[in-house]
């Protein structure tokens, strides 16, 4: 056993060659996975972190199998939601060259008058974005300054700003950044787009690999050279470096109406090599006739390649309709669903009954937010299951009720708490948790 090798998923880490730590944030897709922070000492510590990656596979292959729209052929992730990035060069002695992000770096920047800052964030009115950033900052002439970052420049209307109208002599020293309510109108979520069959090459990559040599999940390992391709590479690597963002790495499931739709791609049936095509009886090889054991055959062919374009398009749906019955069916190899529950989340206002400044602006009295708390279930919600062997068993789906409340924005989450959030959601309203349980294992 000690020579079996599993996958091993990578965070990047921060910091000196000596010294370097994780940056996950608390709702990325790492932490839904368990790992919230790892520290890494000693020579190449900045080359990041690799832990257990059978987690993670798990994660992509539930998603593939349950909630991805396996008609549409695309699926898509988040990469990031709220998050202000600066990328600061040429700062003081390069002391704090890097990227910062404000509510999450706390520590302070040492500018002169020839450190530039890049936005991270693509806008048209880079002005705006400059002024919405207060910062808090000790000058070279003693005094203590609230200013915001547009007064610190002498042109403020592009994505990369010099810090020439502030007195840094040798050095200033910005104490705490600040967003407002006016940065909110720049922060976007950013979302990519990827083609489902790069979820099934994960699993030819890993069968290219000896067994007894470490697997990391990295862009370098999953490339068209290791039975992977390009865009499977880019999806790795845009899982790794989402982490540190908010919602990062978490994919979109297919929005329930559309799954009990049942799309269907015409191509199954009238494309080359469709139903169509296949069960097309020659009649040229018998002599001009038609006999009725082939249109017998062909008609048997037929309604078994029909039930497999509805069935729902897994392996899982395609044994099911080939095979009917047997005890392979019951071997969780791929994820299966093994039962469930729904109770109802209760969404109350709250009131702040103070004013309070934090790092994303300031928060007056009376402003409103809300609390959810579970509510009973509604209905039995038992599940009962006997694990024949090791695996995982995973769980919770949240999804907004639409029958009590009118629906604004909404997007998702991850299917462990695969979550549709509605940014403008009316208090009082309520959204539905259904806890789907999947279980993986598999046999070394």
């Amino acid at each position: 056993m000690s020579d079996i090798k599993l996958p091993m998923m990578k965070a990047n880490t921060s910091g000196i060659e000596t010294d370097a730590k994780t940056n996950i944030s608390a709702s990325a897709l790492y932490k839904y996975l368990g790992w919230s922070s790892s520290r890494r000492t000693g020579a190449g510590a900045t080359t990041g972190v690799l832990k257990n990656g059978v987690p993670l596979l798990m994660y992509l292959d539930i998603f593939k199998n349950f909630f991805a729209n396996t008609q549409e052929k695309k699926f898509y992730m988040l990469k990031g939601a709220g998050e202000v990035k600066l990328n600061f060069t040429k700062t003081y002695k390069n002391l704090n060259d890097g990227v910062y992000i404000i509510g999450k770096n706390q520590e302070t920047i040492k500018i002169a008058n020839t450190t530039t800052i890049q936005a991270g964030l693509i806008s048209n009115r880079y002005e705006g974005l400059w002024s919405s950033i207060k910062v808090k900052i000790l000058e070279s002439d003693g005094g203590l300054y609230d200013k915001r970052l547009s007064q610190l420049t002498t042109n403020a209307n592009s994505a990369t700003i010099t810090l020439n109208n502030v007195s840094a002599d040798p050095y200033a020293t910005i104490l705490q950044f600040f967003t407002t309510k006016e940065t909110a109108n720049f922060i976007k979520t950013e979302l990519s787009q990827y083609d489902l069959k790069v979820l099934d090459q994960i699993r030819d990559v890993i069968l290219h690999n000896k067994g007894n040599e470490t697997l990391s999940i990295t862009g370098t390992n999953f490339g068209a050279e290791n039975n992977g391709s390009a865009e499977l590479s880019t999806f790795i690597n845009d899982i790794i470096l989402s982490q540190s963002n908010r919602l990062g790495g978490m994919l979109l499931k297919t929005y329930d109406s559309d799954i009990f739709n049942n799309w269907v791609q015409t191509d199954w049936i009238d494309g080359a090599g469709g139903i169509t095509e296949i069960t097309s009886i020659d009649i040229t090889a018998n002599d001009g006739k038609l006999t009725m054991d082939a249109l017998n055959l062909q008609q048997k062919v037929y309604n078994m390649l029909n039930r497999i374009a509805v069935a729902g398009g897994t392996y899982r749906d395609w044994l099911e309709t080939v095979y009917t019955a047997g005890k392979y069916l019951d071997r969780p190899e791929t994820p299966v669903f093994i039962g469930g529950m729904t109770q109802y989340i209760e969404f109350d206002e709250v009131i702040s009954k103070s004013a309070t400044e934090t790092t994303y602006g300031s928060q007056p009295l009376g402003d409103i937010a809300a609390i959810g708390r579970g509510g009973k279930p509604i209905n039995n919600g038992h599940i009962h299951y006997q694990c024949e062997e090791p695996g995982y068993i995973c769980f919770n789906s949240i999804k907004y009720d639409l029958n009590s409340s009118s629906l604004s924005y909404i997007f998702l989450v991850n299917s462990f708490n695969s979550i549709k959030y509605d940014l403008n959601m009316n208090y009082g309203t309520r959204c539905k948790r259904s806890n789907r349980v999947s279980i993986l294992s598999s046999t070394i």
